[in-house]
């Protein structure tokens, strides 16, 4: 295909794109215009000869927008998708269909209005958009996306290691996939329904969507969303820091004789409700412009998922893409048994987090239902007791940081009389780590592993065997000394893996977890199951018998 005979992209792109470099540019344009623009005036022609770089950053990102429009070609031809773009420099991009995991559509604002979409294409193994066509029209977007459907051959061995997130690539102390574990990528969709290689429907294309099992978010829990999501702190502390620095920002229309007349402490409490009450409702705004009108189907082996009020989003997620289920629960949620899904996934961007967020509020009685549906290869068979850690295990959750504490409180008391609130944060942190020694523990099934660990959200992640991208065992000297050790489980996830570590586990427990790792029914003679530390005998740690 030459350049000349591809497609052009909507006018719109144009300024679409200038828009773009303006927001690249916005904090040093901010920057410049206070500058300029604080300085003593002088005369007329001085003042405007300081918004002359103003100007030019302006006029150069619109002329750029146009530019890159112009130029900007597409077209698919021989089984690949052909892209030609570049201001000062041309690119070319030549991306096979086979590679080609999902095609996502967003509808911005401006999109809305001319009938448009912006689509972006995902490959397998990259962190970003592989191409993006910034504004296309929504019949050439479900034509594109039933082209690339439909011509995509089979992939191959090689396609489907390189599509596992760089699965060849073992880190050290991993062990590789076997080959029945691969295979198993292959089978585990062959219940799925249907209709798989068609094309997942644009926007508005609603008969199409009720093909497959669709579940919705209620309105009703948006609010429930935004009032214990971290927007709320978020909103509450930068409020707080606003009307800290009111008087400085607005002088005129404080008025210190008043408040001078009135005891602050007595107002101190209603103006924290007041702040408390708007942050609320800020919270609540933005969660509804995130997950406003959010909806999850699963068509054949691919999960579409749309959200947005202003910007409307479509995300295609393949099931074979999935690599763990991490369910999150929130201090707040817990009373109520409410939780979020989200997922680890391969070759597919993470652009702010929000690919992977599977759904953003489920009650816990709903969640097996739903993953049975949405993920049915990360359902446990039956509802599961999660192995404790042992008791002795708690001093590595509590201790260490609180001692570090105390030594620095300690010092405080001495010399300052503000030493209490370090023994506060001290207790705080120690009541913290023994309820993260309390929230852990692990469960293994025939063929898939569950963990739960805490920070301050409870997450719990659910990763069968064959996602297991290595699985490794550690033992510092001091849990040596009392028998423990820590595991870690990578799995791919965007281009570094997702790691998730519990520490405490009985070394007889962990180097269990390890043999079900290797497939192992009971050790092999001779092995060596971990790296030997000091202490270890060379023949490797016994190993526990399973009746």
């Amino acid at each position: 295909m030459k350049m000349s005979e591809g497609k052009k992209l909507h006018p719109l792109a144009a300024l679409l794109n200038a828009i773009g470099s303006l927001r690249d540019f916005l904090l040093p344009l901010i920057i410049l215009m206070i500058t300029q623009l604080s300085r003593d005036s002088g005369s007329s022609v001085q003042f405007y000869w300081r918004l002359i770089p103003i100007v030019l950053v302006v006029f150069l990102s619109i002329v750029g927008g146009i530019w890159s429009w112009f130029v900007f070609r597409y077209g698919t031809a021989d089984g690949k998708l052909y892209v030609y773009r570049g201001v000062l420099f041309r690119k070319r991009q030549y991306i096979p269909f086979e590679r080609i995991q999902s095609v996502d559509l967003t509808e911005g604002i401006l999109h809305r209005i001319f009938g448009l979409v912006k689509v972006q294409i995902q490959t397998a193994g990259g962190s970003k958009p592989e191409a993006v066509l910034s504004a296309v029209t929504k019949e050439e977007a479900a034509h594109l996306q039933r082209e690339l459907k439909s011509l995509a051959p089979a992939q191959s061995k090689e396609n489907e290691t390189a599509a596992a997130g760089e699965a060849g690539r073992v880190k050290d102390g991993s062990i590789p996939l076997s080959s029945g574990q691969r295979d198993s990528d292959e089978l585990e969709l062959k219940h799925v329904r249907p209709g798989s290689e068609s094309a997942a429907p644009g926007f508005g294309q609603q008969a199409e969507m009720s093909s497959g099992p669709t579940k919705k978010l209620p309105f009703a829990k948006l609010f429930i969303a935004g009032l214990t999501s971290a927007s709320l702190g978020l909103s509450f502390s930068l409020l707080l820091a606003f009307v800290s620095q009111v008087d400085e920002l607005f002088p005129s229309l404080v008025s210190y004789s008043y408040f001078e007349s009135i005891n602050f402490w007595s107002v101190l409490p209603f103006l924290l409700i007041f702040i408390l009450l708007v942050a609320a409702a800020l919270a609540i705004i933005l969660a509804i412009l995130r997950f406003a009108n959010f909806q999850i189907t699963r068509l054949g082996d691919d999960l579409v998922i749309e959200r947005g009020l202003l910007e409307k989003r479509k995300v295609t997620l393949p099931l074979k893409r999935i690599q763990a289920i991490r369910i999150v629960e929130e201090p707040v949620w817990q009373p109520f048994g409410l939780a979020a899904v989200h997922v680890e996934s391969v070759g597919y961007g993470n652009e702010k987090g929000e690919s992977t967020l599977l759904f953003p509020l489920l009650h816990r009685k709903e969640m097996n239902e739903f993953l049975r549906t949405f993920a049915p290869n990360f359902s446990p068979d039956q509802e599961l007791a999660l192995r404790k850690l042992p008791a002795k295990a708690w001093p590595s959750y509590v201790l260490p940081v609180p001692i570090v504490l105390a030594l620095g409180s300690a010092a405080l008391t001495y010399w300052t009389e503000w030493g209490w609130i370090g023994w506060l944060i001290c207790g705080m942190y120690a009541l913290l780590g023994w309820w993260r020694f309390k929230s852990a523990g692990w469960h293994v099934e025939e063929n898939q592993l569950l963990l739960r660990f805490r920070s301050v959200t409870r997450s719990t992640v659910i990763i069968p065997r064959h996602r297991l991208q290595s699985f490794g065992v550690a033992r510092s000297p001091l849990q040596l000394r009392r028998g423990l050790s820590s595991i870690e489980a990578v799995v791919a996830s965007g281009a570094s893996g997702a790691y998730f570590k519990i520490k405490g586990l009985l070394i007889e427990e962990a180097t269990d977890i390890l043999a079900w790792f290797r497939g192992w029914d009971k050790p092999k003679p001779g092995s060596i199951v971990v790296e030997p530390l000091e202490g270890d005998s060379k023949e490797g740690n016994p190993w526990k018998e399973t009746p």
